[in-house]
């Protein structure tokens, strides 16, 4: 904790420093692609401190850096889809901070995430056309030497697994990229409550809940994904899984807030992030639920006096 405060403080420094820290972990991210949460998070924290243009410099930045060094070690080839992937996570950081900035509101910045993975999955969808055949031509491409080398029964299990997993894969990549933007938003928020706002990020993640129109509209895609529309189902599906994703970081914090509010034990935590890898739809569930029922302020300490 205290060297990530420190982190961003150096970042805090000046224009030089954030591009140092930025850039560094945007190098790094090529061969460890975790640190491109680091990359984003420094992008994001100028921009909600400094605002739309230090961000977008910042951006810039790193973009040039990134394709000066690959020209000039002549790996140009071999890094630029990490370095394409890397940028549209700046710029997705950059637009979501700025939101934040402006707004002061999570929940909005978290809807706005959702509609752009949303926007995102319908206009894949209109321009491949049939994306399960186009993931399953990809998968068939990169799996092909594993699947030579095995038996038979063992190629055709592997095959329906690859096709059934093509079904969701739109919408699972999607929704992995946002997930990737929304914790890199949530390390420079916490950066900035670290050093300007104590405690402040932990208070409003707490209290994180979508609204009511978010909850209705996601039950209206919701309903469509199960629904078996000529054209329209894988759509939904796809959908869905971002909608999900929302509705997890909703149950989390009500989870962290009630555990927090009641001054239960750490493990109690560690259960929900098991709940999170084994059992999601039940915590999306538990964040849709609290939507209409509030657990929050339901197991809130009474203030009455008697």
């Amino acid at each position: 904790m205290k060297m990530m405060k420190a982190l961003a403080s150096y970042i805090m420094r000046g224009q030089a420093q954030a591009i140092v820290v930025a850039a560094g972990f945007a190098m790094l991210s090529m061969i460890f692609p975790l640190f491109s949460l680091l990359s984003a998070a420094a992008v994001a924290f100028v921009s909600l401190r400094q605002g739309a243009a230090a961000g977008l410099i910042l951006v810039v930045a790193c973009g040039v850096l990134l394709v000066t060094i690959t020209l000039v070690t002549g790996s140009i080839s071999v890094f630029m889809p990490g370095i394409a992937s890397l940028m549209v996570l700046l710029l997705l950081l950059w637009v979501f901070s700025i939101i934040l900035r402006y707004t002061r509101s999570l929940p909005v910045t978290l809807a706005a995430a959702g509609a752009v993975g949303l926007v995102f999955i319908i206009v894949f969808h209109l321009v491949v056309g049939d994306t399960v055949l186009w993931w399953q031509s990809h998968f068939k491409a990169f799996f092909a030497h594993t699947i030579e080398a095995m038996m038979a029964d063992q190629q055709l299990a592997f095959t329906e697994s690859l096709q059934s997993l093509a079904t969701i894969m739109t919408g699972f990549v999607t929704m992995a990229f946002l997930l990737n933007a929304i914790l890199s938003l949530f390390i420079a928020r916490s950066w900035q409550a670290a050093l300007y706002n104590p405690g402040g990020f932990r208070e409003e993640f707490h209290r994180l809940q979508l609204g009511k129109k978010v909850a209705i509209f996601s039950l209206v895609i919701a309903t469509l994904a199960l629904i078996p529309l000529a054209g329209m189902s894988y759509v939904m599906k796809d959908m869905l899984l971002i909608v999900m994703m929302l509705y997890i970081l909703q149950g989390v914090a009500v989870v962290h807030a009630i555990v927090a509010m009641k001054n239960m034990q750490w493990v109690w935590l560690v259960g929900l992030y098991g709940l999170v890898f084994l059992m999601s739809q039940l915590v999306a569930i538990t964040g849709y639920i609290d939507t209409w029922l509030d657990f929050r302020k339901r197991m809130a300490p009474s203030t009455t006096k008697r």
